[in-house]
């Protein structure tokens, strides 16, 4: 899904902020480079007013990875107890970047807030949306004290939102753990992406999407659940859910009722298209829980296309019926080329078995569009999207330029000399490759790792006569940790660089010099010439 291209990550101390990144921006455009940046814009919404507004009609770009290390985390948008909110209502871009070390746990202030994730409360606006951001943490709420009818999203992106603008190419690797102990007919709706979606009216709202990490809830017998591993609870009648995955591990413990689906826990919406369940369901002690592979509970969402569920469902006493496609539903639901794992419970009619051995085939499943979905022998279908992208880098003086490469794609490096050179050598991660190279062009097959090229050149000996003998600069090995720079007699620059590409020594000398380094592999540029040096 994300291009594994090596960024920066700025590292939060857990109460730093600055809002130097808006009064920067260009009034439509704000760069967020640094994790106090990231908190000043949740410090936006969370003092009791808007600093400069909803954001709506805005745009966030994220342009570094982000470490928030653990430290407690204010949702940006705050929706609290009573109905009082700040909503953010901009456009966030993740820019193909990761926020890591997300960590909520004290939503017990007063009043309370009741919708919980990086992104807390962002409804009802043509603006909002989030795309190419991946999130990793962990939500753990414990006696979580609502009063009876209210309700708690919480999603591993948004916990609540009411947008008519799509969330796409997100990942969600966020652990969320909830128990609400007290209260009547308290409703805990929680998401691996979002909690809750309610009244949009785009037609394509949640697309190429993945989750994974666990999902805990437990109950008292008086309270409800709508646990999803993508949505948890959806109503947008004419939204359709595309290209998701999820591989959570769900577990509800308790509760008056439990809908619990591997991509949509409740959903009332127009159709769940080309989505897969890889995680597992359980319900513990149910009074009343349904549980399906792709939905929990179908309220009027009758089309189900190219689904897949190949996770596990189970239930631990109580009771509960288990679905592999859909839990149960409320008019009439059509089907067209949904499958499950031979194995897997089924109350419902819905959905084809297929053994295991058809699945890892290599063979598309009838109705699969292969743009969307990957067939390999071996192992079981997955979605396109789902595939690694990495890349193929050349060092330059002081980073890595290069291109992305899909999982298992291919790839051709073109190597051309200057007039009066030729290629000497051709490395790929340290190693020398040069045989391999045919006709100035290298081919990489099938590729499931970053590499890193380099190659030296030198002077072509054909029509060219030397005027003056000159004696180069050479190096030689002192030992596992030094070399010998010689043949120096005038001003020279000396250059070291890792196989990374990063310049670790420059300078000058205009005598043979020593160098100490540690052991491993370098690329030495003295003066016009060029080494590669393994101690």
């Amino acid at each position: 899904m994300f291009c594994n291209v090596k960024a920066e990550t700025s590292v939060w101390d857990g109460y730093s902020y600055s809002l130097d990144w808006y009064t920067s921006g260009s009034g439509a455009v704000y760069h967020i480079k640094t994790a106090a940046d990231l908190a000043g814009l949740s410090r936006c919404f969370s003092t009791g007013y808007y600093l400069y507004g909803k954001f709506e009609g805005r745009t966030i770009i994220l342009d570094n990875d982000i470490d928030l290390a653990g430290y407690e985390w204010t949702p940006i948008g705050i929706l609290d107890e009573n109905n009082y909110y700040y909503e953010f209502a901009g456009a966030f871009d993740g820019n193909n970047h990761t926020i890591k070390g997300l960590s909520i746990t004290k939503t017990t202030d007063n009043p309370y807030i009741k919708s919980v994730g990086l992104f807390g409360y962002c409804p009802f606006s043509e603006s909002f949306s989030v795309k190419n951001l991946k999130v990793e943490g962990n939500i753990t709420l414990k006696n979580v004290n609502l009063s009876s009818g209210s309700s708690l999203y919480v999603g591993g992106i948004v916990g609540y939102t009411g947008t008519s603008a799509p969330i796409e190419n997100c990942q969600s690797n966020v652990n969320i753990s909830v128990e609400i102990m007290t209260g009547d007919f308290v409703k805990a709706n929680c998401g691996g992406i979002i909690g809750n979606i309610s009244n949009s009216e785009r037609t394509e709202l949640c697309k190429n999407c993945y989750s994974k990490g666990n999902i805990n809830v437990v109950l008292n017998n008086s309270n409800e659940a709508r646990i999803g591993g993508i949505i948890g609870n959806l109503t947008c009648n004419n939204t359709i859910v595309s290209s998701c995955v999820s591989d959570c591990n769900i577990t509800v413990s308790n509760g008056k009722s439990s809908d619990v689906g591997g991509i949509i826990g409740c959903a009332s919406c127009k159709a769940v298209e080309n989505s897969l369940f890889r995680g597992a369901i359980n319900l513990e002690y149910p009074n009343y829980g349904l549980a399906g592979g792709i939905v929990g509970v179908n309220f009027d969402c009758n089309l189900f296309n190219s689904c897949l569920m190949t996770g596990q469902i189970s239930k631990t006493y109580g009771t509960g019926w288990l679905s592999a496609i859909s839990g149960t539903q409320s008019g009439t639901i059509v089907a067209n080329n949904c499958y499950y794992l031979s194995g897997i419970p089924n109350s419902t009619p819905y959905g084809t078995a297929v053994s295991e051995f058809e699945l890892k085939s290599g063979n598309p499943l009838n109705g699969f569009d292969e743009s969307i979905w990957c067939f390999t022998q071996g192992e079981y279908p997955t979605l396109q999207f789902m595939k690694n992208t990495y890349t193929i880098s050349v060092p330059t003086e002081n980073g890595r330029i290069g291109f992305c490469v899909k999982e298992g794609g291919s790839a051709t490096i073109q190597i051309d000399a200057d007039d009066n050179w030729q290629l000497k050598a051709f490395y790929i991660d340290g190693y020398d490759y040069t045989g391999d190279v045919s006709n100035g062009r290298y081919t990489f097959s099938s590729v499931v790792g970053n590499h890193i090229i380099s190659a030296v050149f030198e002077k072509d000996a054909s029509g060219i006569r030397i005027l003056k003998e000159t004696h180069s600069p050479q190096i030689k090995i002192i030992d596992r940790n030094s070399i010998q720079v010689d043949n120096i007699s005038s001003k020279t620059g000396i250059r070291v660089y890792d196989m990374n590409g990063k310049m670790i020594l420059s300078k000058s000398v205009s005598s043979p010099t020593s160098i100490d380094l540690n052991t491993g592999l370098y690329i030495i540029k003295v003066g016009e010439q060029t080494f590669k040096v393994s101690l």
